[in-house]
């Protein structure tokens, strides 16, 4: 990665990779997994990107790029042993432009802060066909520094965030079972943020956080749920079990196939 020029793509085989992948400064670099041991064809199985044993969040660091990320599991980033924050479990964004994500899984990854899957601040993410699940932001730190944990899922500050899914009987973007200890289980938009689920074929699942179990929009951020996307199955144990908007925030919904239910809030109201 770190000789790859402009435009430069980057096959790989299946199997398991343990390393901090740094993304810096790159244009157009493709990452593709899923490859044969001589990177000719697609195969079955996985290419699983991982931080060493007792290695630290994230998984893969990306600053100042435009990028786009197939077929890749990213899993196990975790944050520093007595460290401070360490946003995007999985992946960190900082100052990237048209950056996608097409058939990745982000899981298994926890951060100290915001984004346990996925972390993006100044910076645009496209998802297609992917998944986020099992992914916990936590709030673990000491001193004066406590980041609240927000964005279980995923976090955005000061960025966006599209969800487009996949054409009918393609695959479909889910972001499920997801982790939050303050906001927004499967999803967290802060700072200005945008978030959109522009295909029917995503979906917010089963997500748990104190306030918007699915989805938390706050500091004047904006959601967009525009497709018959799912927002389901999530819980929040103060308010908002789909989605919680706050501090000027808003929201629209313009699908009549969208469905926004069965979602749970043990105190106060499931605000959306």
């Amino acid at each position: 990665i770190r000789f790859a020029g402009a435009g430069a793509v980057i096959r790989v085989s299946t199997g398991t990779y343990y390393e901090v992948f740094d993304i810096i400064n790159k244009t157009n670099l493709t990452i593709d997994g899923k490859y044969n041991t001589d990177c000719t064809a697609k195969v079955s199985g996985t290419t699983l990107l991982s931080t060493p044993p007792l290695g630290t969040a994230p998984v893969i660091f990306m600053r100042s790029s435009s990028a786009k990320l197939i077929d890749l599991d990213i899993m196990g980033g975790r944050p520093a042993l007595g460290g401070m924050a360490a946003e995007g479990g999985g992946v960190f964004m900082r100052n990237c432009t048209n950056v996608q994500l097409m058939g990745c899984r982000v899981y298994d990854n926890v951060a100290n802060g915001y984004g346990g899957g996925i972390y993006i601040t100044n910076s645009a993410l496209v998802l297609t066909n992917c998944q986020v699940f099992s992914n916990r932001a936590v709030n673990t730190s000491s001193g004066s520094y406590r980041p609240q944990g927000s964005g279980g899922g995923i976090a955005v500050h000061a960025g966006s965030v599209d969800l487009q899914g996949g054409a009918a009987g393609t695959g479909e973007n889910v972001i499920k079972w997801n982790y939050a200890d303050y906001m927004g289980g499967g999803i967290y938009v802060g700072g200005g943020g945008q978030c959109a689920l522009s295909r029917e074929t995503s979906d917010v699942l089963w997500n748990t956080a104190s306030n918007g179990g699915g989805i938390a929009v706050a500091e004047a951020s904006r959601l967009d749920v525009v497709s018959g996307a799912d927002v389901a199955g999530n819980q929040a144990s103060v308010a908002g079990g789909g989605i919680w908007l706050s501090g000027a925030s808003t929201g629209r919904i313009s699908d009549v196939d969208t469905v926004i239910g069965a979602n749970r809030h043990d105190l106060g109201p499931n605000e959306a």
